[in-house]
């Protein structure tokens, strides 16, 4: 069985990600250092943090990356 203890997500605007996380888990971060914040979701951490290359490929299935 999958079990998952971490999840780092990147993102060009990390503070719009966070914002969104703030409101679908309806809690503040648990911390946060420079660019980087992290949520306890369960047994669960998930970590939004910066990163400039952020790029997806060419979508020319028309399918919506998640």
């Amino acid at each position: 069985m999958l079990n998952f203890n971490s999840l780092l997500l990147f993102s060009e605007a990390p503070e719009k990600l966070v914002d969104f996380y703030r409101r679908v888990l309806a809690r503040e971060p648990k911390w946060k250092e420079e660019e980087y914040s992290g949520f306890e979701c369960g047994a669960c951490a998930l970590v939004i943090g910066p990163h400039s290359k952020v790029e997806w490929p060419e979508q020319k299935s028309g399918k919506n990356h998640l």
